[in-house]
């Protein structure tokens, strides 16, 4: 009976484990996996990190008052990130090794097939160190992987003073404080987040960076500022998000290409390459009809359009606000908004011009503010 026991634990830990990996903000998995581990220093780790992503979750704090009373002060556990308006600015920046820091790579794929490129082609200008033409080939492909290299190699460390960034195998190296965060913009391709600051500086972060959704939430929390609904053009408070002319109407056209692709093969008595293009039309018809292509926050209430429908939802009927990461087969994150009801229904948002960094700050304000009242 107890091997059996191991066996199910053996599985739920994995099971935990996958979760995390496709979303490591996921705060619940990582509740779970605390209860199921025994050692001391990895269970008081794991708390550590649940606390730097959410100082106010009441679960880990009594977990980790239990382990360690003189931690906390009273019922009242000090959180591990600080406040932007306490975080200090000197240059005593804990260390990435701390249980508080996060720290954040590309995938081990892309980096490793750049790498051994990069490694092959200086192998071959040094086989080919006598023949000046084979090395002057060789030597502009390496020079080439170094753009590659730049983005692969970068390495986004996230602790209480605030943000660095490293290139080059740490050559390169650019940081930034929490309370030097001026804005937030989205990149220019909206494959990541600017942040910018008063004098000048600026650091990027890209969204194919492991554990992004983890960075943009720690960003929302200490710094909720940058989001605040106020003072953006509206006394009331209210803000909308919409699409643009292209994004908005580009599933429609290709919707409206492939109706008469279909049809040209009804006519045409095509029936085998009809069914398979039929089906292709009903999934883009669907999709286009239901992606939202405006979201407005106003009072305690989100109004979301589509080409098929306009829906009117309360803060109260929410259940949860997340982003979600999904890789392609080449291993390419895209990284949507995804809102899940009260009765389990759920919509996804992406596509919008402010970058879904800036868009879920809003909505996450937006949502802890009403979801009580």
């Amino acid at each position: 009976m107890n091997a059996v026991n191991e066996i199910a634990k053996y599985n739920e830990v994995k099971h935990l484990q996958q979760a995390l990996q496709d979303n490591p903000n996921d705060i619940e998995s990582q509740i779970k996996l605390v209860a199921m581990v025994k050692d001391p220093d990895r269970k008081r780790k794991l708390l550590g990190h649940i606390l730097f992503l959410d100082p106010t979750n009441q679960a880990a704090r009594e977990m980790l008052l239990e382990m360690e009373p003189g931690r906390i002060n009273g019922s009242q556990p000090q959180p591990l990130m600080q406040p932007a308006a306490s975080v200090s600015t000197s240059t005593s920046i804990p260390s990435a090794k701390d249980p508080g820091a996060l720290v954040s790579r590309y995938s081990i794929l892309p980096r490793m097939l750049v790498y051994l490129l990069l490694a092959l082609s200086v192998y071959f200008m040094g086989v080919a160190i006598r023949d000046w033409q084979v090395l002057l080939f060789f030597g502009v492909c390496f020079l080439l992987l170094f753009i590659p290299t730049w983005f692969v190699s970068a390495v986004v460390e996230v602790d209480a003073a605030g943000i660095k960034l490293f290139r080059l195998f740490r050559i390169y190296r650019r940081e930034v404080s929490w309370n030097e965060i001026e804005s937030i913009k989205p990149t220019p391709m909206g494959q990541g987040m600017k942040l910018n600051t008063a004098d000048g500086n600026s650091i990027t972060i890209s969204s194919q960076i492991g554990n992004y959704p983890a960075i943009a939430e720690i960003l929302r929390r200490i710094r909720p500022g940058l989001f605040d609904l106020e003072g953006n053009g509206s006394s009331s408070g209210a803000k909308i998000f919409q699409k643009k002319f292209f994004a908005k109407y580009i599933l429609p056209f290709f919707s409206i290409m492939f109706s008469l692709v279909f049809l040209g093969m009804i006519v045409a008595a095509q029936i085998v390459p009809a069914i398979f293009v039929g089906i292709v039309l009903f999934l883009l018809w669907r999709a286009a009809l239901n992606a939202t292509h405006t979201v407005k926050l106003e009072g305690n209430k989100l109004f979301r359009k589509s080409l098929r429908r306009e829906q009117e939802l309360t803060a109260q009927q929410i259940r949860k606000i997340s982003m979600v990461t999904m890789r392609s087969y080449r291993g390419v994150a895209r990284h949507l908004i995804q809102i899940e009801l009260i009765n389990y229904n759920t919509f996804t948002l992406a596509g919008f011009p402010e970058g879904n960094e800036i868009m879920i700050g809003f909505l996450r304000n937006w949502w802890d503010k009403y979801q009580n009242t």
